[in-house]
C-alpha cells in the first residue's frame, strides 16, 4: 500500500480499535461480580449516589477499599450517574479507556521511536510503525489484560493506564522541544541532548521557551491524575528515564560530548572533559517533581492501607517468605506472557514456595539480566523493556504485601509493555538477518495476534457471572479455599443450598479456621431453617473474631427470626458500629424497634434515625425501606410523616411491579391515618 504515512498511521489506529472490540465484545454481556463489585459500586451508595458536590468531597477525602483514589471513585460515580445499576454501561466505561489506551500507546511509542530515528521507507513509511503497532496490539489482546478491561473494580487499571499513556506523550513532546532549543543553540541538527544544565523554563538567549514548560507541567500533571486513579504509577519517574535510554537516547557519551560543546558556545575557556554521568543527573534532577509526588503517593497508600488492614504484616509473612514469592512471580508473569493459560482472578499464596523453585527463577531472573545488560549499548531496547517490566511491578510484585494473593494478571497492565518491546524490536532484529526474515516476521505476527484475540474473547466469557469466574478459577488452581467460598456464596444465592454448604466444607478442609467459609457454612443452616445450629456456630465465629461485623449482622437476623429481639438488637448495634452504611442492617434494626410487640424495646425516636439513614444511602428509591421508615414515624408519633412516606412506599413498590409489597403497605397506610402505630402479633 502507498498511502501517505498519516493515512497509515490512522488507518493501524482504526484496525487496533476494532480488533480490540472484536475481542472484548463479550464483556458488554457480563454483569457485576461479588469481588470487590459491591464495595466499589453496587453496595457502594456514595458511588450510586452519582455526581455531585458531596461525592467529590468524599471521592477525595475518603479511605474506603484501603485506597486512595480520588479519580476512580470519580468515574465510577459517573457511571452511576449515565447509567445506574447497568452493568454494561460500566463494562462499556472501561472497554472505551482500553480501546484509547491501546491507540494512544501506538501513537506515543511511534512518535518516540522516530525522534531520534528519521530513516524512513518506502513512501516515507517509518519501519518503526510497524513495530509500534505491534506493541499496541499486543497491550490490547494479550489475555492477561481481560481482568483490568472485565471487572468493575479494575476501573483504576485501565484509568490509570490512561493518564500513563497521557504523561508519556506529553513527556516524549517536551523532550523533543529541548532537543530542538539545544540544536539551535549548538547547530547540531535534532541529534543529542543539549544545554542540559540550563533552567527548564529558559529558552535561547534566557527567554522563556513556552511549548518546553508547557510539556513539561502538562506530563507532571498527568502523572498526578494517573497517582489519583491508582499509586501503582509511582514508578513513573523511572520508567521515563528508560525512555530517556532508549528510544529517546538523552543519556549516554554523545550526550555528554553535546552538553559539553553547548556549554562550550557560552564560555570563551574550553570545556572540560564530558562525565558520563552528568547527562544522568541531569535527567535525574529533571524528574525531582516527579520523584516528590511519587514519594506523597507512596506514603499516603500505605497509610490508608494500613488504616483498612489491607497489609500483610511481617508477623504473617516474614521478608523471606516475600522475596521467595517474589522471583517466583516474576517468572510465572514472564510465562503467562508468552503462554497465557490458565489465567485466574485469584491465585493462591502458598506456605511456603519449594527451595529449587525459587532458587530456579532467581537463576533465570539473573540470566535475563545480564543478557539485557551485556546488550546495553547495541540493543537499548532489550534492556529499557526488561527493567520496564521489573521494575513497574515493584509496588505489586508483594514486597510489601497487600491481600493473600501470589500474583495477579491485573498488575501485569502496564508492566507487560516492556517485554511487548522486547519481543517486537528484538524480533525485527533477527528477521532482518535473513532474507524472508521479514516476511516470517510478519506472518508470525499476524498469527499470534489471532491466537491472543480468541484466546482473549473466551478468557472474557469466564467474567458474566460470579459463578462462572470461580468455576473458572477452581478449575486452572489448586487448593484456593477463597474461590471456594466465593463460588459457595453464589450457589448460595441461587438457592442451590447443597453445593453451598460442599464448597463451604472444602474451603474449611484447606484452610481450617477460614472465617468466611465458617459463614458460609453457617448461613446455609440459617436458609435451612435451622435457627438454633446456626446460631450456635455465628456464636463460635464471634467468641473466635468478636469484631467480625458480619457475624454480628448474621447472627442478628437469626436471632430475629427466632424472636429473641432484645439480642438481635445488641447484635444489629454492634455490627453497625463496625459497617456504620449497611442499609440492610439498618432497616432490619430499625423495623424492630419500631414495631416489636415488646414495649420495652421499641424506641420510635431511634427507628426513625436508622430508618432515615438507611433511606439516604439508597437515595430514597427501595420501597421496602421506606415502609420501615413510614413505621418508624408511626412509632414516634409523626403520623403526618408516617402517611406521606407510606404513599411513596406504595407508589414506588407499584411501579417496580412488587404489588405484594405496595398490598402490605395499604394496610400499614390505613393504620396511620388513625394515629394507629403497627406492631408485630406477639410470639405464642
Amino acid at each position: 500500500m502507498k498511502t501517505p504515512d498519516a493515512s497509515r498511521k490512522w488507518l493501524l489506529c482504526l484496525l487496533l480499535a476494532l480488533a480490540t472490540w472484536l475481542a472484548y465484545w463479550p464483556v458488554l454481556r457480563c454483569g457485576f461480580v461479588d469481588l470487590d463489585d459491591p464495595l466499589y459500586v453496587t453496595e457502594n451508595y456514595q458511588v450510586q449516589a452519582g455526581l455531585s458536590g458531596k461525592g467529590l468531597a468524599w471521592a477525595f477525602t475518603t479511605g474506603h477499599a484501603a485506597n486512595w483514589h480520588p479519580l476512580t471513585w470519580l468515574s465510577h460515580q459517573l457511571d452511576a450517574q449515565l447509567f445506574g445499576l447497568r452493568a454494561w454501561g460500566h463494562h462499556l466505561t472501561s472497554l472505551l479507556l482500553h480501546t484509547v489506551n491501546a491507540i494512544l500507546l501506538f501513537l506515543v511509542l511511534r512518535r518516540a521511536a522516530g525522534s531520534t530515528n528519521r530513516e524512513e521507507g518506502e513512501a516515507g513509511f517509518e519501519p518503526q510503525t510497524a513495530l509500534c503497532a505491534l506493541v499496541a496490539a499486543l497491550f490490547a489482546l494479550h489475555p492477561a489484560h481481560v481482568e483490568s478491561v472485565a471487572w468493575v473494580a479494575e476501573r483504576k487499571d485501565v484509568l490509570s493506564g490512561f493518564f500513563f499513556m497521557l504523561t508519556l506523550g506529553a513527556y516524549v513532546r517536551y523532550a523533543e522541544s529541548r532537543r530542538k532549543m539545544g540544536a539551535e543553540r549548538t547547530g547540531l541538527g535534532g541529534a543529542g541532548l543539549a544545554n542540559e544544565d540550563e533552567r527548564l523554563t529558559k529558552g535561547v538567549g534566557g527567554r522563556f521557551h513556552l511549548p518546553a514548560i508547557a510539556f513539561y507541567l502538562l506530563a507532571l500533571g498527568f502523572f498526578a491524575l494517573g497517582l489519583m486513579s491508582k499509586p501503582m504509577l509511582v514508578t513513573v519517574p523511572f520508567v521515563l528515564l528508560l525512555v530517556d535510554y532508549w528510544p529517546l537516547r538523552r543519556w549516554g557519551k554523545e550526550e555528554a560530548e553535546l552538553a559539553a560543546r553547548g556549554r562550550q558556545g557560552r564560555k570563551s575557556a574550553p570545556p572540560p572533559a564530558p562525565s558520563a554521568l552528568r547527562p544522568l543527573l541531569l535527567l535525574l534532577r529533571e524528574k525531582l517533581p516527579f520523584f516528590v509526588l511519587a514519594a506523597a503517593s507512596s506514603v499516603a497508600t500505605c497509610l490508608v492501607q494500613h488504616a483498612g488492614g489491607a497489609t500483610v504484616s511481617m508477623a504473617e509473612l516474614s521478608l523471606g517468605g516475600r522475596a521467595a514469592n517474589a522471583l517466583v512471580a516474576y517468572v510465572r508473569y514472564l510465562g503467562k506472557l508468552v503462554w497465557p493459560a490458565g489465567l485466574a482472578v485469584y491465585y493462591p499464596r502458598p506456605e511456603q514456595w519449594a527451595a529449587g523453585r525459587v532458587w530456579g527463577a532467581a537463576l533465570v531472573l539473573a540470566v535475563i539480566t545480564v543478557l539485557a545488560m551485556r546488550m546495553w549499548a547495541r540493543r537499548r531496547y532489550v534492556a529499557m523493556g526488561w527493567f520496564w517490566f521489573l521494575g513497574m511491578l515493584v509496588p505489586v510484585i508483594g514486597l510489601v504485601q497487600v491481600g493473600e494473593q501470589a500474583m495477579a494478571d491485573r498488575y501485569t497492565y502496564l508492566p507487560y509493555i516492556g517485554l511487548f518491546i522486547m519481543l517486537a524490536w528484538g524480533g525485527e532484529a533477527l528477521a532482518r538477518r535473513s532474507k524472508y526474515g521479514t516476511a516470517f516476521l510478519g506472518a508470525a505476527a499476524l498469527g499470534a495476534l489471532a491466537v491472543l484475540l480468541v484466546v482473549t474473547r473466551q478468557q472474557t466469557r469466564h467474567w458474566r457471572t460470579t459463578e462462572t469466574l470461580f468455576r473458572q478459577a477452581i478449575a486452572v488452581t489448586r487448593d484456593n479455599p477463597l474461590a471456594q467460598e466465593y463460588l459457595g456464596n453464589a450457589l448460595l444465592e441461587a438457592g442451590d443450598l447443597d453445593g453451598a454448604e460442599q464448597l463451604g466444607r472444602e474451603a474449611l478442609r484447606l484452610q481450617p479456621g477460614f472465617v468466611e467459609a465458617e459463614l458460609l457454612c453457617a448461613n446455609v443452616l440459617a436458609r435451612r431453617g435451622q435457627l438454633e445450629e446456626a446460631s450456635r456456630r455465628f456464636g463460635e465465629i464471634l467468641r473466635r473474631n468478636p469484631r467480625d461485623a458480619n457475624a454480628h449482622l448474621s447472627l442478628a437476623q437469626v436471632l430475629s427470626q427466632s424472636g429473641e429481639s432484645a439480642r438481635a438488637v445488641e447484635h444489629y448495634r454492634e455490627g453497625l458500629r463496625r459497617r456504620p452504611d449497611h442499609p440492610e442492617a439498618l432497616n432490619n434494626l430499625a423495623w424492630i424497634l419500631a414495631t416489636d410487640p415488646d414495649a420495652n424495646i421499641r424506641k420510635g425516636g431511634e427507628a426513625v434515625q436508622f430508618a432515615k439513614r438507611a433511606c439516604e444511602l439508597t437515595r430514597y428509591q427501595r420501597p421496602l425501606l421506606l415502609g420501615t421508615l413510614a413505621a418508624a414515624y408511626a412509632e414516634a408519633g409523626h403520623f403526618d410523616a408516617a402517611v406521606a412516606t407510606a404513599r411513596e412506599a406504595i407508589a414506588r413498590a407499584r411501579a417496580l411491579g412488587q404489588s405484594g409489597l405496595a398490598e402490605k403497605n395499604q394496610q400499614l397506610l390505613e393504620r396511620y391515618q388513625a394515629h394507629q402505630p403497627y406492631h408485630e402479633p406477639a410470639r405464642p
